[in-house]
């Protein structure tokens, strides 16, 4: 975990931004009241794609992955150039809802040190401690995937297994290995629980062609019509300069861990230990 990484003030902004877009599809009770309305919406629910094309519009989400202090932290970390992935995400969790414990090296592939950045951007994400991680031991891989709901795969976890659960606020980031076993625990509030997730590796590395698209493009449209009205693309990386590497895509949810290749990681070492000491996973 990283305190004060962010600003709050930013943050606050870009809150507010995905709130009004919200208001807007009728997804909350009312303006600035993120308890959900009578229109609202799950992460690929029928009326989701409009609505969060919105807020992939919002130019603010995008600015906080080029921020001066995030990317000084990201340069240190990988001891090399940096590129900050496109596809930055938005999670809006209803109550009762969640994500089970998985890896996100299964959907970002390309570098296997590909590092995502937590950022919680309301209270309620804060204080409930939303997000746990579990440190990487052994040597680092892939663990099985199995169904949990037929909609939702997660990876099953023994109980006692030594889950890491920060405690943090608004302006703080937790920061994990793409090979990190982590979930987002169930809301539990009355009131949507709103996040987002940033992701980097290192420039030289393969990157996945969709890690440089929109978050659910094509349902959500490209770049040009995503920052149509903005003042810059600078938030934006063009492909030009980097190795763009295929998406690989196993035919059955419980043979990715053995049929995906994941390329050798400098982060970790054989046995879960960052080559910095500490825990391994998670920052």
């Amino acid at each position: 975990m990283v305190p004060g990484l962010f600003d709050a003030a930013e943050l606050g902004g870009l809150r507010a931004g995905i709130v009004d877009v919200m208001y807007r599809h009728d997804w909350i009770a009312g303006p600035g009241d993120t308890a959900p309305g009578p229109r609202a919406q799950r992460d690929g629910g029928d009326g989701w794609w409009h609505g969060y094309t919105g807020i992939q519009s919002l130019e603010a989400l995008h600015r906080l992955g080029h921020g001066t202090r995030l990317l000084a932290l990201m340069t240190g970390v990988f001891g090399t150039e940096v590129l900050s992935h496109n596809r930055r995400i938005v999670s809006l969790t209803l109550p009762g809802y969640g994500v089970p414990p998985h890896q996100d090296y299964v959907s970002v592939q390309g570098s296997a040190d590909t590092l995502t950045v937590w950022v919680p951007l309301d209270d309620r994400a804060a204080q409930s401690a939303a997000i746990r991680l579990l440190p990487i031991g052994g040597e680092p891989g892939l663990l099985k995937l199995a169904w949990c709901d037929g909609i939702s795969a997660g990876i099953a976890v023994e109980p006692g297994s030594g889950w890491e659960q920060p405690r943090v606020r608004v302006g703080d980031a937790v920061i994990y290995h793409g090979l990190a076993v982590h979930e987002l625990l169930p809301n539990r509030d009355d009131h949507y629980r709103i996040s987002c997730e940033l992701r980097f590796q290192p420039r030289a590395d393969p990157v996945c062609r969709a890690s440089m698209k929109p978050h659910h493009y094509p349902r959500v449209p490209g770049w040009p019509s995503l920052t149509g009205g903005w003042p810059t693309g600078r938030w934006i990386t063009a492909e030009d300069g980097v190795t763009l590497a295929p998406f690989q895509l196993p035919r059955q949810i419980d043979r990715w861990h053995s049929d995906l290749t994941v390329p050798p990681t400098r982060l970790l070492r054989s046995g879960g230990a960052r080559d910095g000491g500490g825990p391994a996973g998670f920052r």
